[in-house]
């Protein structure tokens, strides 16, 4: 009897049965996963909008491999589905979940447990009104990590997924992509108030900064609105009005904040970087933008209602050095949230599964989407609403405002009276204060009912009826602003060099400290030029400090020497 195929190849027809169906049951198991996994992605598609054309289209890019029967009978299944519909689902079972004691995010922005809420006495404490504002505030106060609704869920998944966990990181992130979300959307204060937000993430190399800014992009661009993305830098005014003429809702996201301000300071600064952070000075505040000259009127569109929200970050270094005197007289540092990140986070080795897990959950995607499609007319920009009517007045004309209808979110009585006695008191301060202090205190009101308008949203829903400011919020916004600024002032007068005979004093420290440090022939002592190298002083500084370190005894200037064929060069030598 001849041998069969199998047997030729040394396999009993048994062996390769087994082979044969678990290879089988393999196939099917990995077909299972991936219907499973179409049919999510899928519905998470259709909860932003999506028809069935795009969500087949976003599918074959999300899973290559799956065949274009899987594809079409997930997308045919979620197109049958009502987009607001689906939305109520997802957001009513996770509430479901919330009130069965299961995680989720806090309803109150002071904390998740009852016995953990800081009293108004604790709260005040943490405000230190009347405490010394030079002083080093220490970290970010666990109390003001979790503040309640979308801002608290955004923080615990940015902390879940992360290699090195952050909560000021996350919550830095969690406020700028909150502030985009709002953005021509909501308003306090009859309008005086808006949700923009300056958030910097200030830590060190290695510290966690990278998830918070990927958080953002995953949540946005599964909700269906990528155009909310800016780009990731500002390189000139010219630059920032263009993208915002296109789109006037931005989140722009800057790594390496430092580097970038560092290129607006010194001898070799970037005029157009310059034009680009003066552009973040008067966007902050102004509604509206017609052009500076008369040229721009003439053939630039206007940006009107604009809303650009910033996420950046930094080493304490990098940033604070990168700064000028200038950046606190002009308003710069006080426009600013800044979320100073832990020292040493925890690094977290995961496992495959877990790391391939880091999509957004249904619950957090619909959230975000509920909040975009809400007004979502007000997105688009203002001139082209009533183009194609006949209906613009040119390119200076108030074009389409009548359709731009935010929101003003009332504000409860007893909240106002806290934010209004917060401002009293920074005013307060600001009659006896030093010019660094009362420049940095200066925006404080302003930023904390913008705090607060955004924690208040945070902990609702896109309804009306559902929408106020409470005094919980606001004593959440007013801790949180008064945190931050006592951190920046603390650096301010600790990092931030300028001309004054005190910060003449600083640099003449870390000179003689250095000069102390050097070995052989060298110690003790240094020549202005090599002074000039190491501290990377123009000659005017250069000068100025060895002046000071004369005239005020600590050092003494010996024989002068000529270095090359320069100018002569004298020789310091510590005291």
């Amino acid at each position: 009897m001849p041998a069969t195929k199998n047997e030729a190849n040394g396999k009993s027809p048994s062996s390769t049965t087994v082979a044969e169906a678990i290879e089988k049951a393999k196939r099917e198991k990995d077909a299972a996963a991936r219907v499973k996994m179409l049919g999510e992605a899928a519905y998470v598609f259709r909860m932003t909008g999506r028809e069935q054309a795009e969500i087949e289209k976003e599918l074959a890019e999300l899973c290559p491999s799956a065949t274009a029967e899987e594809i079409e009978a997930a997308a045919a299944d979620a197109a049958k589905q009502e987009t607001a519909e689906l939305q109520q689902h997802v957001l009513e079972a996770f509430q479901q979940e919330q009130s069965n004691g299961k995680p989720g995010g806090s309803p109150n922005p002071l904390g998740d447990d009852a016995d953990d809420v800081p009293t108004e006495e604790e709260i005040a404490e943490l405000q230190r009104l009347d405490g010394p504002l030079t002083a080093d505030p220490g970290p970010l106060p666990a109390q003001l990590l979790k503040p309640g609704g979308l801002l608290g869920r955004i923080v615990d998944f940015t902390c879940e997924i992360a290699t090195k966990p952050n909560p000021p990181l996350a919550l830095a992130g969690a406020f700028a992509l909150m502030g985009t979300l709002l953005g021509r959307k909501v308003t306090a204060n009859g309008g005086k108030t808006h949700a923009k937000v300056y958030a910097l993430a200030i830590t060190d190399t290695a510290g966690g900064k990278e998830c918070p800014r990927q958080v953002n992009v995953d949540l946005l661009s599964r909700a269906g609105e990528i155009r909310l993305l800016g780009g990731a830098n500002l390189n000139s005014h010219a630059g920032v009005i263009s993208m915002l003429s296109e789109w006037p809702v931005r989140l722009v996201q800057i790594d390496e904040l430092g580097r970038y301000m560092a290129q607006a300071n010194g001898r070799h600064a970037s005029q157009h970087v310059q034009t680009a952070i003066t552009s973040l000075l008067t966007l902050y505040t102004g509604k509206d933008y017609l052009g500076e000259t008369l040229k721009d009127r003439k053939t630039c569109r206007p940006v009107l209602r604009h809303h650009m929200s910033v996420l950046g970050s930094s080493t304490p270094a990098a940033f604070f050095d990168a700064l000028s005197p200038s950046a606190i007289a002009d308003g710069l540092l006080g426009r600013c949230m800044i979320f100073p990140g832990e020292r040493d986070p925890e690094f977290r080795i995961e496992d495959d599964e877990a790391v391939r897990n880091t999509a957004p959950p249904d619950h957090l995607v619909a959230e975000v989407a509920s909040w975009i499609n809400w007004r979502k007319k007000n997105l688009r920009p203002i001139y082209e609403q009533h183009e194609d009517d006949g209906d613009a007045s040119g390119p200076l004309g108030v074009i389409g405002l009548s359709d731009l209808h935010p929101f003003n979110v009332p504000t409860d009585k007893d909240a106002a009276e806290h934010l209004l006695a917060f401002c009293n008191a920074r005013e307060a301060i600001r009659r006896t204060a030093d010019q660094v202090t009362r420049d940095l205190i200066g925006r404080d009101f302003e930023k904390a009912r913008r705090v607060a308008l955004i924690v208040a949203c945070s902990s609702g829903m896109p309804d009306e009826n559902k929408l106020r400011i409470t005094l919980e919020d606001a004593r959440y916004a007013t801790a949180l602003v008064d945190y931050m600024t006592r951190y920046v002032i603390y650096q301010a007068h600790g990092r931030i060099i300028d001309d004054t005979p005190q910060s003449v004093g600083k640099q003449a420290i870390k000179a003689l400290d250095w000069m102390r440090g050097r070995t052989g022939n060298d110690a003790n002592k240094a020549t202005g030029r090599e002074l000039g190298r190491k501290f990377h002083l123009t000659a005017y500084e250069r000068d100025r400090l060895v002046d000071y370190l004369i005239d005020t005894g600590r050092s003494r200037a010996d024989e002068t020497g000529r270095a090359g064929k320069g100018s002569a060069s004298r020789v310091l030598r510590v005291i």
